[in-house]
């Protein structure tokens, strides 16, 4: 049907989260290009919760439409139908959302688990490791496709960070014992595999020989920040705000034809070394050195020529030979190694900026920041704050 009698009508649309959020970054370009696309006058905003409410008595008393849109859980749902005007508005949901009145666009889980799994078999894993809370559509996915490939398959609970006090260290270890080696492990988000790189590096488990890690989000300064680096589902977060776009221009137009739900498919998945086992082996004994100096932290706060000049080559011949073997500068595998630990430490401990900072190889807490950011897409602070409550 056609929408040219409201184009020209205002709108606004509000996307409640983390600004700086991978999935809400990419959901608020994908409405944005709708939008310009077809010339509609819409506002659209990622805000914090904190700031959603005013933001939307603002477009209330312009008497413009108001729409939710994004990641919505229940409790903000619930949040949001308190409000007085709100009760009845227009709600589009890209997460699975119990709630008669909002319209779900949302990854396809049958195809997240279609492609994990046959990513995991393909690379040589025979063993099934679900960690996380995944969604119950995904878990009997999984499960299908796990039983298709002959795959045995367990499930931990625990979320993001470290091992809850009813799964504790032990009970997951003795797991993956049960499970055998190789086992393959699927987080339900980037988030969690962070944390399980952390997990398998603390109990001496081989990423990717022995563990294969994958994520789903493909957020690129997740992956690169796990050690190995993380394969991911992509999912396609920018075609989900195009279609959540289309969907509210219909609602808002008097379409009563636009389906409840909307399912789109993953982009399948973005392999990095964490499923890598082919090229797991490095080797070039000096990059195996480099590579174990920076692991283990051997080389405190010296840079790339010291370290060199402590393996008798050059920084040019070093950086040439971690090149040829990793597709990546020493830099990088440096700064990566440098912020996996500040991670760490913002989530297991209590210590100032500064202290973290030296204690991950940074001069001050200016040089973490910049290095923070540049990796992870947000500050420590807001890393250590969102490590303290579920996204």
């Amino acid at each position: 049907m056609s929408h040219d009698h409201y184009s020209g009508h205002q709108a606004l649309v509000i996307i409640p989260g983390d600004p700086c959020h991978h999935a809400l970054q990419n959901l608020d370009l994908g409405l944005r290009y709708y939008r310009d696309r077809h010339h509609l006058p819409w506002q659209v905003h990622v805000l914090p919760r904190s700031d959603t409410w005013r933001c939307s008595v603002i477009g209330h008393q312009h008497a413009d439409p108001v729409v939710l849109a994004g990641l919505i859980n229940a409790s903000c749902l619930q949040e949001w139908r308190q409000r007085p005007f709100c009760a009845s508005s227009l709600c589009i949901s890209a997460a699975a959302c119990h709630d008669d009145q909002t319209w779900l666009v949302q990854v396809d889980d049958e195809c997240i688990a279609h492609q994990a799994v046959a990513h995991l078999h393909q690379a040589g894993y025979r063993h099934l490791l679900i960690w996380g809370k995944t969604s119950e559509s995904r878990r009997r996915a999984i499960n299908a496709h796990a039983l298709h490939y002959g795959m045995s398959v367990a499930q931990v609970s625990t979320d993001r960070s470290a091992p809850s006090a009813q799964d504790g260290e032990q009970t997951i270890r003795n797991t993956i014992a049960d499970l055998g080696f190789p086992v393959g492990i699927l987080a339900h988000q980037d988030a969690v595999g962070l944390f399980i790189s952390r997990f398998c590096a603390t109990h001496a488990l081989q990423v990717p020989n022995d563990i294969g890690i994958i994520g789903v989000d493909n957020a690129p300064a997740i992956c690169e920040a796990c050690n190995p680096p993380l394969s991911s589902v992509r999912v396609p977060w920018r075609m989900i705000g195009e279609r959540m776009g289309n969907t509210i221009h219909r609602l808002l137009a008097g379409a009563h034809d636009v389906p409840r739900v909307q399912v789109i498919p993953s982009f399948g998945v973005y392999m990095r070394r964490s499923t890598d086992r082919k090229a797991s082996i490095v080797s070039d004994p000096v990059v195996r050195e480099f590579q174990r100096r920076i692991r283990m932290r051997q080389h405190g706060r010296k840079g790339i020529a010291a370290i060199a000049a402590d393996l008798n080559i050059s920084r040019a011949t070093l950086h040439q030979r971690v090149r040829r073997h990793t597709n990546r500068s020493p830099q990088d595998l440096l700064h990566d190694q440098r912020i996996a630990v500040a991670c760490r430490l913002l989530t297991e401990s209590c210590d100032d900026l500064d202290l973290i900072a030296k204690s991950c190889g940074y001069g001050n807490r200016q040089l973490l920041h910049r290095a923070f950011v540049a990796r992870m897409g947000v500050s420590p602070g807001v890393w250590r704050k969102g490590c303290d409550s579920p996204r």
